[in-house]
């Protein structure tokens, strides 16, 4: 066996010559098996190991700013009512983790558990969780919008084929598409975002949710990124080719904010963001980063201020996530 065949998919194409995308995207990110997100391995870190970098990197720093934020979005409610549910954290790993904090108690959710049955005050948090769903790829071709399908080449390599929308996800997107696109433009987008944030919400607790993540408006998606959003990661690389090595490289795209905000308000939300992230901890955790910054001369609070500065710099952190809420 190579070292990138995926048994699951080299199935489903023996079942079929071709899969639509989004099939593909859910085999190689959830596969029971052979899925990147169901691998017992590390993705988060520095190390040469690890395939990319996020918040919870400078954990240390990141977690008291998320606190502070959520005390200022909750306009100072006792956080001792309330419960912490952190969602899709890393395995071994979550912001709260080892830490103090002011909540009565916190709970995790990892990628892949059932929702648990949410009630009482509650805080819902997540760092790149949206964006971790399989997505459908579309491209504009001869005057129509078609699926990306992937397909096997006579060389048994994968490959994309484009033809009418079948998947589901597809045909639910293609009654929004604007008619006319220039040719060969591409839109990356997980329908799937919306089922899965309504399974979180649709419990009547009360409280805050909070997700930093990467998005973009959707009339940005269909008019200004002509290119899709769809991208891989692997040893902290981007890597072009999206088939090239499914189940062992990280598959994403920007989540669709206008999606995200209309679940939140369906659900009976006030809906807040996108905020760049370091606009939102500026704003809301303000006290937080003043503490930061007068830590004292200590190596511990010099490694405090050069984590901080990785948050909320536009070179590294800070402009690379927004921050989205919604208050019930």
């Amino acid at each position: 066996m190579s070292e990138w065949e995926h048994p699951g998919l080299k199935l489903a194409l023996q079942k079929k010559d071709r899969i639509p995308f989004v099939e593909f995207s859910r085999l190689a990110l959830y596969d029971p098996e052979h899925g990147y997100y169901r691998k017992d391995r590390k993705r988060v870190g520095a190390t040469q190991q690890a395939d990319f970098q996020t918040n919870l990197a400078v954990r240390s720093v990141f977690g008291p700013l998320v606190v502070e934020a959520i005390r200022s979005l909750l306009e100072e409610a006792d956080l001792g009512e309330f419960t912490f549910v952190e969602v899709a954290a890393e395995p071994e790993t979550s912001l709260l983790s080892g830490e103090d904090h002011p909540f009565g108690s916190s709970q995790v959710v990892r990628l892949g558990e059932e929702v648990p049955e949410l009630t009482g005050p509650t805080v819902l948090f997540a760092n790149e969780w949206l964006d971790a769903q399989p997505f459908v790829r579309l491209i504009f071709e001869g005057g129509e919008w078609k699926e990306v399908f992937v397909g096997q080449a006579e060389d048994e390599s994968l490959c994309e084929i484009f033809s009418r929308p079948e998947s589901e996800d597809a045909l639910k997107l293609s009654e929004v598409l604007p008619e006319v696109a220039p040719e060969g433009y591409r839109l990356d987008l997980s329908v799937e975002v919306d089922s899965v944030l309504e399974g979180y919400l649709r419990s009547e607790w009360k409280g805050i949710f909070l997700t930093l993540d990467y998005g973009s408006f959707w009339e940005a998606l269909v008019k200004n990124l002509p290119g899709g959003t769809g991208r891989a990661y692997f040893r902290h690389q981007q890597i072009a080719n999206l088939l090239a090595q499914p189940g062992h490289q990280d598959l994403t795209c920007n989540v669709c904010w206008d999606r995200v905000i209309s679940v939140l308000e369906r659900n009976g939300f006030q809906a807040g963001g996108p905020q760049r992230q370091e606009a939102f901890f500026m704003e809301k955790a303000s006290r937080a980063i003043q503490g930061i910054v007068e830590g004292g001369a200590s190596p511990e609070a010099a490694s405090h201020r050069a984590r901080l500065m990785q948050l909320l710099n536009p070179v590294h952190l800070g402009a690379a996530f927004q921050a989205v809420w919604g208050i019930r």
